[in-house]
């Protein structure tokens, strides 16, 4: 087996038939299999993937769900390709995408992954590359400084806002929606995460495979349209970023120490007084008026 598509799924139904019609319809010249793990949703998906593409994908129903890198993991140990897709449920593959991106890491042997270039659904592209987080670079989004000073170097740095996406170029992390990796590597640096719900997942994963001296690439051969935030936007807000800041933490915790994730909360603390102080001066300011 040449390639397996990992495909996590939680109430996206529709986006997630979308999907794998674009799969089967822009299918590669070669052996494939399309993994569907299902964390607990009920939104009919199962019935639909079961319905629909009875022959075609194989189907893991959980039945709770336990996050994004169990499920990925899971279907990781079930698959049997040489070259192992992470994607999406909110994506939709073009035409020689699947292909190219096989053969981009079969031509570039010091690479470990490989991520396409992504667009949005009106075509426009999405920024899908970040540099590694840093501490000072999150510490400036969590007090609003990035808000403020857009331009400055070291948000500027993170979020490559210079990177150029119509040529290859190695990468840190590519945005987790869709990124090819040869099976080899899970081998040396291990799977997923899984104290990482969602979030950082892919991002401590592509840390550790670059520490242990593999490249990760971006390339723009290959392309998927993302439909972002479509599947998040499940969560609502409060778990989105509970679960964000956990994940956050944790990833510090891992590969910064301790006293990192001190300065974190000691951040959002001061990012909580910041909002109260602006919401407290707003309506004192109004009832001045009053």
């Amino acid at each position: 087996m040449e390639l397996s598509i990992i495909i996590v799924n939680w109430n996206v139904k529709d986006l997630l038939r979308k999907c794998l019609l674009s799969i089967f319809e822009h299918k590669p010249g070669f052996p494939f299999e399309v993994i569907v793990v299902d964390n607990a949703s009920t939104d009919g998906s199962v019935h639909m993937v079961r319905r629909e593409f009875p022959h075609k994908v194989q189907l893991i129903v959980n039945d709770e769900n336990r996050g994004f890198s169990v499920a990925n993991n899971n279907g990781i140990k079930h698959s049997r390709g040489k070259y192992i897709l992470i994607l999406n449920p909110d994506t939709e593959v073009k035409p020689g995408t699947l292909a190219a991106l096989v053969e981009f890491l079969k031509s570039y042997p010091e690479a470990a992954a490989a991520a396409p270039r992504i667009l949005n659904p009106d075509g426009t592209l999405q920024e899908s590359v970040l540099s590694f987080p840093t501490l000072p670079a999150l510490l400036l989004r969590a007090i609003f400084v990035e808000a403020l000073w857009p331009d400055n170097p070291i948000t500027h740095e993170y979020f490559r806002r210079d990177f150029k996406y119509q040529t290859v170029a190695e990468v840190d992390q590519p945005m987790g929606a869709a990124i090819l990796f040869k099976r080899e590597i899970f081998n040396k640096v291990g799977l997923f995460d899984e104290h990482s719900f969602m979030f950082f997942d892919e991002v401590d994963l592509c840390y550790r495979i670059k520490q242990a001296g593999y490249k990760i690439y971006f390339t723009p051969q290959a392309e998927i349209i993302h439909h972002m935030g479509k599947s998040v936007q499940k969560w609502g807000a409060l778990n989105l970023s509970r679960n964000w800041t956990r994940s956050r933490n944790h990833y510090f915790f891992k590969h910064h120490g301790p006293g990192s994730v001190i300065l974190l909360y000691l951040f959002d603390l001061l990012r909580i007084l910041i909002v109260l102080g602006l919401l407290f001066l707003f309506f004192y300011g109004l009832f001045r008026l009053i």
